[in-house]
């Protein structure tokens, strides 16, 4: 006898069947050949049924299980007991009439049918009965029908996507105005530092004013205001921005300072330090990568925009129609 088949005996000894049960098939379902298993099964299950399969199955490995047939021949009886009428008690010989004693006069006889009821006349109605409803199974095995009597829930409609709002329609046309003048400006600005490297000419300049702006953060910017001459022509400019203000102290405190001019246009100038150009062209090539990646996201920001509204909106033949 196996370990497994000695614990749900045990299990069952001790009023746990439902356990017992479960250990009993595990072992029938690995060895369908177990006639003790078989046998203690008959013992656990829920119907008559159920266990004549269990003992049929016994007989089936051993015709001469003793325990088997007894427990068939109970089935038996229980079945033909069930089915046979009850048997009613015979009754007692009936006994001579005897004469029944004289009344006597203060009290006078009633009666016999007094105390019994009359009939109404009437039979009872007979109540039908309904048969009662089948249980359903908790567990759905594969290729059973789908069931029909489940409600269906219903798909609710798909809501239509919401239109943009104008704060969205402002926010991307800021975005491509701010982007294409950025871009442009500072695209103008790239192209005149890139000519000042390449073709300008470098001359000496007087400062004639320098001031300082601060801003609100406490940061500050500093310019300075020239005069220099070209073919006996005097140039002026105001308002040129220092990057450096270690160059810009050094202009103020030298009252002068080199300038680099276009020839051709003497107005296109800028203060000239040595070893900053470099970083000048980085600074205009920055501020035009900037106001591209601006007007890029504008851009694309708006073709979103106006393709949503493309789909939103109903075919040419269907404008008419509900």
């Amino acid at each position: 006898m196996s370990e497994k088949l000695q614990q749900a005996i045990t299990l069952i000894k001790a009023g746990d069947k439902q356990n017992g049960q479960r250990l009993l098939a595990e072992i029938l379902r690995a060895d369908p050949k177990n006639e003790n298993a078989w046998l203690w099964m008959s013992s656990v299950v829920a119907t008559d049924e159920q266990c004549r399969h269990c003992l049929n199955q016994v007989l089936a490995l051993n015709p001469n299980n003793q325990l088997a047939h007894t427990g068939l021949a109970k089935l038996q009886q229980k079945q033909a007991g069930s089915s046979r009428p009850p048997q009613t008690a015979p009754l007692p010989p009936a006994s001579p009439p005897s004469q029944p004693p004289p009344a006597s006069p203060a009290s006078p006889a009633r009666p016999a049918s007094a105390n019994v009821p009359e009939p109404s006349g009437q039979p009872a109605p007979l109540r039908r009965l309904e048969p009662a409803p089948e249980p359903k199974s908790r567990i759905k095995y594969l290729g059973d029908p789908p069931d029909t009597t489940a409600p269906v829930q219903e798909k609710k409609p798909a809501q239509p996507p919401k239109k943009p709002s104008l704060k969205t329609w402002v926010i991307a046309l800021l975005l491509v105005v701010g982007g294409m003048c950025g871009l442009g400006w500072e695209a103008m600005k790239l192209q005149d530092e890139m000519a000042l490297q390449s073709q300008g000419l470098i001359t000496e300049a007087q400062v004639t004013d320098f001031n300082t702006k601060r801003s609100r953060r406490g940061g500050a910017t500093h310019y300075l205001a020239y005069n220099f001459e070209v073919n006996g022509v005097v140039i002026s400019a105001s308002d040129k921005y220092v990057a450096s203000v270690e160059n810009w102290e050094q202009a103020v405190a030298d009252q002068s300072l080199q300038v680099k001019y276009l020839p051709g246009d003497p107005q296109n100038n800028r203060p000239y330090f040595p070893g900053k150009e470099a970083e000048q062209l980085g600074d205009r090539m920055l501020n035009v990568g900037c106001f591209s990646c601006v007007f890029l996201l504008g851009l694309l920001l708006t073709v979103g925009l106006l393709m949503g509204l493309r789909q939103k909106s109903p075919p040419a033949g269907q404008k008419g129609t509900t």
